[in-house]
């Protein structure tokens, strides 16, 4: 994963990872084995818990469309799911 030798060689570096997904980094290879039952959740997939990064201190949001990037201004325009799932703000 590259944004861990980032990390280490950026120590002061405030690094923010968004996500639609309700969670973290996946093996997306894994997910026909989900589908066809051969794995029995999505969980199983996760590759990395939220503590690794609490610990790693990345700032993981998840449940949040990107929908700009303003790379002058260094702006990032987001939508975020409620947590009840039925609306977008």
């Amino acid at each position: 994963m590259q944004l861990l030798l980032f990390e280490k060689n950026s120590r002061d570096a405030e690094i923010t990872l968004l996500t639609r997904e309700s969670f973290g980094l996946i093996l997306v290879v894994g997910l026909p084995f989900v589908l066809s039952g051969k794995i029995s959740s999505f969980e199983n997939l996760i590759v990395y818990p939220s503590s690794f990064y609490a610990l790693m201190k990345f700032d993981l949001r998840l449940e949040i469309t990107v929908t700009n990037i303003n790379t002058k201004t260094k702006m990032v325009d987001v939508e975020q799911r409620r947590k009840n799932g039925d609306a977008t703000v």
